[in-house]
Formats: C-alpha cells, sequence, structure tokens
C-alpha cells in the first residue's frame, strides 16, 4: 500500500505538470493571436483630417491619448439625437503578413478583423516575389519577413468628409405586370436606441469589413410600417415602397505606405471607410399611406420624407446578387416571401449611401455602405416582412436580395450581416 506522504508527493507533482502545460499552452496561445510587430491608432476628425493619435508597438497604441472632445463640440448642438463619437482605429501588422483592424474603446482594443497582408497588397497591384530579398529602406521599419512600413509617415492621403443627408433604410420593389401581384402585405420595424452600435464599415484593398465602433447616445427611435386593412394593393402588378431616415455620417480615405523586400518595389494598402455619426430622428413614427411622400423635418432642420414610393436618391439601391424562386398556390398566396429580425451582439445591419466615385479598389461600380450593430443586452432591433396576399393563381416569381460580403469580426462564426431590400419579379415563360 502506497503511504500518505507518497500520494501527497504524486499529487504535487501532477498538479505542478498540469499547471506547467497550462501555463505554457497560455503563453503559446497568447503569442499566436497577437504576434504584433507595429501598430497605428488613427482618429477621423471634424475638421476634415485623419491624425495618427499613436505609432509603435501595440501596448503603446493602446495607451494613445483620444481626441474625443473635438467631437463632443461639434456635435453639442444635437443633444437629442442618436449620435456615435467616431472611436480610434486601430491596424497592426503581425509577423505572418496579416493586418488587423479594430478600434480603441477604454484603452482596450474592441473586436477585430484580420486581413492577409499579402492579398491586399497583390491586390492593391504589388508584384510577385522577386530573386532576392532586400533590406528595408532607410526609416521603414520591418513588420513581417516580407513587408516594411515607413516608421515616420506611415499614412499618406489622409482625408475626412462629413455627409448629412436622407437615406434609403429599407425597402422593396415590385414589377410583375405579366403575372400581377395585386396585394402584398408589409411588417417593418425599426427600434433604435442608446443599445445601438456605430460601425466602421471599411474597404481595405478592395476587401470590405466592418468593425464596431461606439454605441448610441441620445434619445430612442421607433418606426412602424405596416398598411391596414387587407395589405398594400399594387398598381397592375407594380410598386415601391422606401422607408428613409436622416443621417449625419463620415467617409474617409488613406493610404499605409509600404515596401516589398521580395520584389523591392514600393507600394501602399488603400484603406476607405465610413462611420454612421448620428441619426437626425428622434421620437415615434407609426406610419401609414398617407404619409407617403410627405416632407417633414428632422431633428436637425434637415427637411425629407421617411415613407416613399420611389428611391430618394440614384445609386442607393443595392446590387441584387442572391435570388430564388417561388410558386404561390391557387389562392394565389404566399406566406412571408422575405422574413427576418435582427437585434444582440453578432448582429450587423448595412445599407446603402450612394456610389463611391473614390474607391480604392478601382471599381468604378462599387457602393458605399453604413452598418450598425447591437450591444449585447441590446433593446434595438429590426423587423422586415413581405407576404402575398393576392397574385395570379399559380405563378412564378423571383424574389431578389443583396448579399454583402463584409468580413466581420471572429471570422466565418463571427456574426451575421444583413440589408433588408427586396426586389420581386415575375418568372419569365
Amino acid at each position: 500500500m502506497i503511504s500518505m506522504e507518497r500520494k501527497w508527493i504524486a499529487a504535487v507533482v501532477i498538479v505542478f505538470l498540469i499547471s506547467s502545460i497550462a501555463l505554457a499552452y497560455e503563453r503559446h496561445s497568447g503569442e499566436m493571436e497577437n504576434p504584433s510587430t507595429f501598430a497605428l491608432a488613427l482618429q477621423p476628425l471634424p475638421n476634415g483630417k485623419l491624425t495618427v493619435l499613436e505609432k509603435g508597438s501595440l501596448g503603446k497604441v493602446l495607451g494613445a491619448t483620444v481626441r474625443n472632445g473635438e467631437w463632443v463640440t461639434y456635435l453639442k448642438e444635437d443633444s437629442h439625437v442618436l449620435k456615435s463619437v467616431p472611436a480610434p482605429i486601430v491596424l497592426y501588422f503581425t509577423s505572418d503578413n496579416r493586418i488587423v483592424v479594430g478600434t480603441l474603446k477604454d484603452g482596450k482594443l474592441g473586436q477585430t478583423v484580420e486581413l492577409n497582408l499579402t492579398k491586399l497588397l497583390e491586390r492593391a497591384g504589388s508584384g510577385n516575389a522577386g530573386k532576392g530579398v532586400s533590406e528595408c529602406p532607410k526609416g521603414y521599419v520591418q513588420v513581417s519577413d516580407r513587408y516594411c512600413i515607413d516608421e515616420n509617415e506611415p499614412v499618406v492621403k489622409g482625408r475626412v468628409k462629413l455627409v448629412q443627408e436622407w437615406v434609403p433604410f429599407m425597402g422593396m420593389k415590385i414589377d410583375t405586370v405579366r403575372e400581377p401581384i395585386n396585394v402584398v402585405s408589409l411588417s417593418w420595424g425599426i427600434i433604435l436606441d442608446s443599445t445601438a452600435v456605430a460601425d466602421y464599415t471599411l474597404n481595405v484593398a478592395g476587401t470590405p469589413a466592418a468593425v464596431p465602433g461606439n454605441e448610441y447616445d441620445g434619445e430612442k427611435l421607433r418606426i412602424a410600417y405596416s398598411p391596414e386593412g387587407i395589405g398594400l394593393r399594387t398598381s397592375n402588378g407594380s410598386i415601391e415602397r422606401y422607408v428613409n431616415l436622416p443621417l449625419r455620417y463620415l467617409t474617409f480615405q488613406m493610404e499605409v505606405a509600404c515596401y516589398d523586400r521580395y520584389t523591392g518595389e514600393y507600394t501602399h494598402i488603400p484603406i476607405s471607410g465610413t462611420y454612421p455619426v448620428e441619426i437626425q430622428l428622434t421620437g415615434e413614427y407609426n406610419l401609414t399611406e398617407g404619409q407617403l411622400n410627405k416632407k417633414i423635418t428632422s431633428s436637425t432642420g434637415m427637411e425629407g420624407s421617411i415613407l416613399t414610393d420611389h428611391p430618394i436618391k440614384k445609386g442607393l439601391f443595392p446590387t441584387m446578387n442572391s435570388s430564388r424562386q417561388i410558386r404561390v398556390g391557387q389562392n394565389g398566396y404566399y406566406t412571408n416571401i422575405v422574413f427576418d429580425f435582427q437585434g444582440g451582439r453578432g448582429y450587423f445591419y448595412t445599407f446603402p449611401v450612394g456610389g463611391s466615385d473614390d474607391n480604392p479598389s478601382g471599381e468604378a461600380s462599387a457602393q458605399r455602405f453604413l452598418t450598425i450593430s447591437y450591444s449585447p443586452h441590446a433593446k434595438s432591433f429590426l423587423t422586415y416582412s413581405i407576404t402575398i396576399i393576392r397574385a395570379t393563381p399559380n405563378a412564378t416569381y423571383i424574389v431578389a436580395t443583396p448579399e454583402i460580403p463584409i468580413k466581420l469580426p471572429g471570422g466565418e462564426d463571427g456574426g451575421e450581416v444583413a440589408t433588408y431590400f427586396t426586389v420581386i419579379t415575375a418568372m419569365r415563360t
């Protein structure tokens, strides 16, 4: 029989071994999660400048002094509307040729997205690897085995623009003259309050991504649109409806100066983005057809219409790149052609604010988007549903919706992005 003393010694040894393995794993995991080599903290400001707050190690950058006070002063007149001070953007590079993008909040790095630096630079125009490997030029710091960043002036061509306008937040278009849809039922809802989060929608060398910024502060907005009675009658199978919001948002552009040690070439990482600073409407709105196209004045004095039967600006309807067929029964009825509800952590909602004439990827057809998300215990949410009440019996229709390929924090399992715009057309025979 093993003595109690030996059992005790054996237990101590086992605990020590387990602790050592756990500690080694923790250290290894930490190194893998954050092998940062060089970091930047930047903040767009209301004076049109994109300011580098700090650069160097990630720890140094997370201690950067933010310049929120300039935004507080700029937005102080809009005391009631939902507003979000743009959080500083953090970019850091890793030894395994990645660039990680996030935001700085209370001295901590928020949720991030990771992008492959080599693929980004190839998309931006950098050549393939050459025969030899050169040293970093003077004034450049090596951030990986391949790339160097200008240490003194890492960001060039930085500029910020503030825009104030009404934009469509959700919408629908039906064009079914050949096989008319006569009546539809809609149920759309918007509730936004201080549990909603303003996000950066980024375009990093042609790759779209979204990272959460700061929560909104201000009074609640509630909009409900559900036509009364049997439903909404079309005009010979055609109808459009849009719910619009007055916003103040920023757009920015910049380039990160790089050097490729494999090719011996100077290159750059073009980055642009948007941020929804203010939702300039407060209160409760139960929309009816009597309010269609009627002008109101927003909380900040901007005139526009919440409910319209047409897009309020060209280029604001997202590309319909996903479609499916549906077939109504003999009774001409089809429930919930589209039905979605979102709110809470992990959900992102994006909506278009027009074409980008200065898109860094060079794609003339590129659209600019705004994105919002929700805090973990959000009371904000969105709903969107469309049901066919009366249509041509046994008709087949094409339901087209947009799929926005935005990279979200956490990779493929990081969350879900939605945008509520639908086009319904009759199937050609």
